[in-house]
C-alpha cells in the first residue's frame, strides 16, 4: 500500500475542496486505502505524482476518480 503523506493529504485536500466544494479533510484513511491500488496500477509510486496527473487532466476524468472512489 502507498502511504499517504501529511503534504501531499494537505495539498489534495485543498484542491478538492477549494476548486470542487467537497470537504475530505476527515476522509484521509479512505482516501489512502481506496486509491492506493489504483494509483499503482497507474504506475506511479506516490500520491503526489497521481495528483499532479490528476491536475493536468483536461478531460477531468480523474478528479471524477479522486472524489468518488
Amino acid at each position: 500500500m502507498i502511504k499517504l503523506k501529511e503534504d501531499e493529504f494537505q495539498a489534495i485536500t485543498t484542491y478538492v475542496h477549494s476548486n470542487y466544494g467537497v470537504d475530505l479533510r476527515k476522509k484521509r484513511h479512505l482516501i489512502e486505502g481506496r486509491l492506493s491500488h489504483y494509483v499503482s496500477q497507474l504506475g506511479y509510486d506516490n500520491y503526489m505524482d497521481y495528483f499532479e496527473y490528476v491536475k493536468n487532466d483536461k478531460k477531468n476524468d480523474e478528479i471524477s476518480v479522486l472524489i468518488n472512489k
